[in-house]
């Protein structure tokens, strides 16, 4: 069985218990998703616009291909969801430190990873 994504398990929570928004206090914002990032901003998006929880329905037809877990628990997503980010993030780093090392810029390389 393939794991399922943090991203689609938060998404999953917001969308399942109407609390677009929530996740915010949690300390995600759109810089946090990388393979759902246009699911998250459209979500964002109609709050901001029409003042209102997006119901499931319209955002299975807006994302019909997005599988809705039933997953409800917002804060624990977010956990996993700032993990994945910040695994991004240190192997970004770590792969331009290394490019830098390999040009001999040994301290632009240190400050890459600092």
């Amino acid at each position: 069985m393939p794991s399922v994504s943090a991203e689609a398990l938060l998404i999953s929570a917001l969308v399942n218990t109407a609390s677009v928004g929530e996740e915010t206090q949690y300390g995600i914002s759109a810089a946090d998703f990388l393979g759902y990032a246009d699911e998250y901003n459209w979500l964002v998006n109609y709050v901001e616009t029409y003042g209102c929880q997006p119901t499931s329905e319209i955002f299975r037809h807006k994302f019909p291909s997005f599988m809705i877990y039933e997953h409800t628990e917002i804060r624990s997503a977010c956990e996993a969801v700032h993990t994945g980010c910040n695994k991004r993030r240190i192997t970004t780093a770590i792969t331009e430190a290394v490019d830098l090392m390999h040009l001999g810029e040994t301290e632009q390389a240190h400050q890459t990873l600092v």
